[in-house]
Parts: C-alpha cells; structure tokens; sequence
C-alpha cells in the first residue's frame, strides 16, 4: 500500500511533547493513522449511500429538526440519577 506523509499542526505543549519523545511520537503516529483511516472509510461510505440518495437539501433538513426534538423530548423525560 502507498503511504502519503501529512503535515499537521498541534497546540505546542502537544507538538513540544511529541517531539522531545521517540515513544510518544511513534504512539500517536500510529493512533492518528488508524483514526484518519477509520474516518476516511466511513467518509466514502457515506459518499456512496448519499450518491443514490433522493432527498434534497430541504428533505434532509426536515429529518435533522424532527430527530432532534426527538432527541430533546427522550433526554427531558429521562429522570435525573
């Protein structure tokens, strides 16, 4: 399989930890690569199913109102623990 390098930018006590640190450096190298890879997957799935999708735009944003007051009405009847 090909490998790409990608360039990425982090806050600097994150950037300063991972480059003092072979370990912590090959530690999230690798957990950032499943990750990337994990959501690359899922990203080209969903371009696939929405691809023979027949909603519009309008349609979608129907569906997102009506499963968040769906959301809202669950979470309010639940009773506090």
């Amino acid at each position: 399989m090909a490998k790409a390098k990608v360039e990425l930018e982090l806050p600097g006590d994150l950037a300063l930890l991972i480059e003092r640190d072979p370990l912590v450096r090959r530690a999230a190298e690798r957990l950032l690569e499943e990750e990337l890879v994990a959501k690359l997957r899922a990203l080209a799935v969903a371009d696939i199913l929405l691809s023979r999708s027949e909603l519009t735009e309008e349609d979608i944003e129907r569906l997102d109102v009506k499963i968040k007051r769906g959301v809202v009405e669950r979470l309010s009847e639940r009773k506090p623990w």
